[in-house]
């Protein structure tokens, strides 16, 4: 277990919380008909997710949470900076070989194992709700990751609402579910 200090807990909080704050400048430009995500709020968003992952290990680290799991989230610490620093530099340019561009779209995949992990190390940590918000998140980022980049087929326009439902989960069962737990500190 590691000692938490002051400058951890208050990192660890308003990580969450901007997270959320952020998200929902990113939910208010999608709901005015915008495009493209504004990749400002983009980026700030992935350090957000970013820091929240990094602290939510101290977080988690009372619960003895295993090294496949401690290792997980150092991964989802990194991956989300990682993947939107490529999506917002032009991505049919950026390649590992010259040809083929790098592909992000397998980030939700990865992403659910994270929530998933998060879900299953966080009983007494984050609140029910929110840790129930993860798996439902978790769930709908690996039925669109699993369905599109494992199985390729593409899912409806109709279907695709769900993703809306699973991004406003996971902003609020990590962003605000972590604030939530910090504040208990």
């Amino acid at each position: 277990m590691e000692n938490l200090t002051k400058n951890d807990i208050s990192i660890g909080k308003y990580a969450g919380l901007g997270l959320f704050i952020v998200s929902l400048a990113d939910i208010a430009t999608f709901l005015t008909g915008a495009e493209e995500r504004i990749p400002l709020v983009a980026y700030i968003q992935s350090l957000c997710f970013a820091a929240t992952f990094w602290y939510m290990r101290k977080l988690l680290s009372e619960n003895n949470i295993s090294q496949f799991a401690d290792l997980s989230l150092v991964l989802g610490s990194i991956v989300p900076a990682i993947f939107t620093v490529i999506d917002l530099s032009n991505p049919g340019q950026l390649s590992l070989s010259g040809d083929q561009p790098i592909s992000t779209s397998a980030g939700g995949l990865y992403f659910s194992i994270t929530l998933a992990i998060i879900f299953l190390n966080s009983k007494g940590v984050l609140g029910n709700i929110f840790r129930y918000l993860c798996a439902l998140a978790a769930t709908v980022f690996f039925i669109f990751g699993a369905t599109q980049n494992l199985f390729g087929v593409e899912l409806p326009d109709t279907i695709q609402i769900l993703g809306l439902v699973g991004y406003l989960s996971v902003v609020t069962g990590v962003g605000i579910g972590s604030f939530m737990a910090w504040n208990k500190k």
